[in-house]
């Protein structure tokens, strides 16, 4: 299965361009389809109303559907989706916890659902309400921050914005020394928790160059077994795994080159791989184990995909009339675009204009759009305007689209 995790973008201040860029190659996996087997458990283990073993069991299987590129909203044996089961079953939802509304949150976003409003609650605004010290949740907690931050970019928060920056800060000073993170403040690090940091801190504008992730990277790679994979509580298993994997892709590194004596962390999760498509735990399967939500992960995992599921990483050059303004490798997904009279548009999927929304709000510049009737038109870039027969145009992995950048959805429009 080839899976495009990544895309090239050009925004430049001249009526023709011509971007050099080294192509970003789709992954291919090594079984003849372990996805599609994957998927087909899940199918086979989905209920009458909607349900995939249970509440959050739910949650990450939507958002391994969405990964995999299918609609979550067919879903539905009996008529009834598991996006349909997720929404007429919030009172499941400990609203207490932010990871719980932070996982909601993600599979919302992932089914393509405003989490802004799901039968008339504002899921983010809910989430925001655990912002406190600086941080989401309990301050002796870590993992509440890393899936909270990775839940507001998914909704569009901007990542410059006083949550997420601050709870960044508090991440990144809750680093280990070995350049790991654990579950909570104090604690020894972990391989699923590392990755989950990673995520976070990538999906909200951190660079892959920056010390806190190379110290992340290097812990992960410490911590690779001899059979390839990832360890937890002794053992390495396909949620550590698949976790790891993800943190992989997040930093742009492909995982299949991450080996120990000949094995990689992608022949490791697959040798767990069972004939029905579903994951066990480890070689020594407890009977505990919930196989429907490792095979979630693993299936996020296999795809090449990070969380949140519904962004994707670009390599983003923005060119003005005389100087490079933008040019770095970012993560986009929702965005929230302000036009010039102060009109909010919130786009649920990664357009061009929300990864020039996200470069901007990293790179400290300004950009200008004015609502029409075909859409938001871009008029201004730091500073710099279109005028006579120069304007702002795009391309996306060397084509120009015949759609506005607003109008863009990456893996989707062509």
């Amino acid at each position: 299965m080839k899976i495009k995790n990544s895309f090239i973008i050009a925004i430049c201040l001249i009526t023709l361009f011509t971007a050099i860029f080294q192509p970003l190659t789709s992954k291919v996996l090594g079984k003849p389809d372990p996805v599609s087997d994957a998927l087909d458990y899940l199918r086979s283990v989905q209920q009458p109303d909607g349900c995939i073993e249970n509440y959050a069991t739910s949650s990450w299987a939507t958002m391994a559907i969405a990964a995999a590129g299918e609609d979550p909203h067919t879903w539905a044996p009996a008529g009834v989706s598991i996006v349909d089961y997720l929404k007429n079953n919030t009172d499941l939802l400990d609203l207490n916890k932010p990871s719980d509304i932070a996982r909601f949150i993600l599979s919302m976003t992932a089914a393509g659902e405003n989490p802004y409003d799901i039968n008339g609650t504002d899921y983010v605004a809910l989430l925001k309400g655990h912002f406190n010290n600086g941080q989401i949740g309990e301050t002796y907690y870590l993992f509440d921050d890393f899936w909270g931050v990775i839940a507001l970019v998914s909704a569009g928060e901007p990542v410059n914005s006083t949550i997420i920056q601050q709870s960044l800060s508090f991440i990144q000073e809750n680093q280990n020394p070995d350049g790991g993170w654990s579950w909570g403040v104090g604690y020894d690090s972990d391989v699923d928790d590392t990755a989950a940091a990673i995520m976070a801190l990538i999906s909200a504008g951190r660079p892959e160059s920056s010390i806190c992730i190379r110290k992340a990277r290097n812990y992960l790679k410490q911590n690779q077994q001899p059979d390839g994979g990832f360890p937890s509580w002794g053992e390495t298993n396909s949620g550590s795994d698949s976790w790891g994997i993800s943190g992989i892709v997040a930093i742009n590194e492909d995982p299949a080159e991450w080996t120990v004596d000949g094995n990689s962390v992608i022949d490791h999760l697959l040798s767990l791989q069972n004939p029905d498509g579903s994951f066990n735990w480890s070689t020594y399967n407890p009977p505990w184990v919930n196989k429907p939500l490792l095979t979630s992960y693993a299936i996020v995992a296999l795809c090449y995909r990070q969380y949140p599921v519904n962004g994707f990483a670009v390599y983003l050059r923005i060119e003005g009339s005389s100087r490079t303004i933008w040019r770095r490798r970012t993560f986009v997904s929702a965005s929230i675009i302000i036009d010039d009279a102060s009109n909010e548009h919130l786009f649920l999927k990664p357009t061009v204009l929300g990864a020039l929304d996200t470069a901007a709000e990293i790179g400290g510049f300004n950009y200008k759009v004015q609502e029409t009737a075909w859409g938001l038109y871009l008029y201004s870039v730091a500073g710099e305007d279109a005028a006579g027969m120069s304007g702002w145009l795009y391309r996306v992995d060397y084509v120009m689209p015949w759609v506005g950048a607003d109008n863009f959805v990456l893996n989707e429009t062509s």
